[in-house]
């Protein structure tokens, strides 16, 4: 097993994006985005998918868990553009991206950008969706909103290491909630950064999850070379927890607004 620690840090502010933005090694840019758009805005991101995404927006049988995915998805493809207009020096346009899918699923750009570097990782919850960039290292990142469940130690149970269930355990029962929801997107944030999802075992490591307690990946499996991962906690607004994992020894750490953009296209 590999310890890891982390030290508290100031949170990030959130801040209007810049039209012109360069993807840079060393540093994490995350985008917060609201998916509540008009129908106008909607159709002009669906226009930008391609055939496969189409298709994954058509199986959702709930309308407003569709038009989460399209908007979540059209922005993606959106800020990826802009990011490789700056990176190349070249027009880059959204529906021009191309992407390839690991073994469970993870994207990535395809060979046409792949000498760029550029890596990213996109979630949404319940209205709200976040997208992480970075070049040279893997990320991965996580949403959720805080909300009422009749039984979150049984899923803790179920799903955290014993180590974690019994940090849960310890914490007052009006604090259970919001730890057990750092817990799983610092958690989900990992699997998703390495590939693997949670065919890896949300059990074969452990994360901080106490509140007031730094992000952090604790133990992990020594399947892999996890020394220089890093976890940070996103406070993405009111009722939502995020985290975001990278593999890299220290990075900056910068949160972007995407109100803008919603009014540019």
């Amino acid at each position: 097993m590999v310890e890891r620690k982390s030290n508290l840090t100031t949170p990030v502010p959130w801040t209007p994006s810049p039209q012109s933005l360069r993807p840079e090694q060393g540093v994490v840019d995350v985008w917060r985005i609201p998916l509540d758009v008009n129908e106008a805005v909607l159709t002009s991101l669906a226009a930008t998918l391609d055939a496969t995404e189409r298709q994954r927006a058509d199986r959702f049988r709930i309308d407003s868990k569709r038009a989460e995915f399209i908007v979540t998805r059209g922005f993606l493809r959106r800020i990826l553009a802009r990011l490789l207009s700056s990176h190349t020096g070249s027009a880059v346009a959204p529906c021009d991206i191309a992407f390839d899918y690991a073994a469970h699923g993870k994207p990535s750009l395809n060979d046409r950008w792949r000498a760029t570097g550029i890596q990213f990782n996109a979630t949404h919850s319940h209205g709200l969706a976040m997208i992480a960039v970075t070049r040279g290292c893997s990320l991965g990142i996580d949403i959720e909103k805080l909300r009422r469940h009749k039984d979150l130690v049984s899923l803790a149970k179920r799903w955290f290491s014993n180590a974690e269930v019994e940090e849960l355990l310890s914490l007052p029962s009006n604090m259970q909630a919001s730890a057990f929801f750092r817990g799983w997107t610092r958690k989900e944030a990992f699997v998703k950064a390495i590939g693997d999802g949670i065919t890896y075992g949300l059990d074969q490591f452990d994360v901080a999850l106490s509140p007031h307690v730094p992000a952090a990946l604790l133990r992990i499996k020594e399947d892999r070379d996890v020394a220089n991962w890093r976890l940070e906690h996103l406070d993405p607004g009111a009722d939502y927890v995020g985290a975001v994992a990278v593999q890299a020894d220290r990075f900056e750490l910068r949160c972007w607004d995407e109100l803008g953009l919603c009014d540019a296209i």
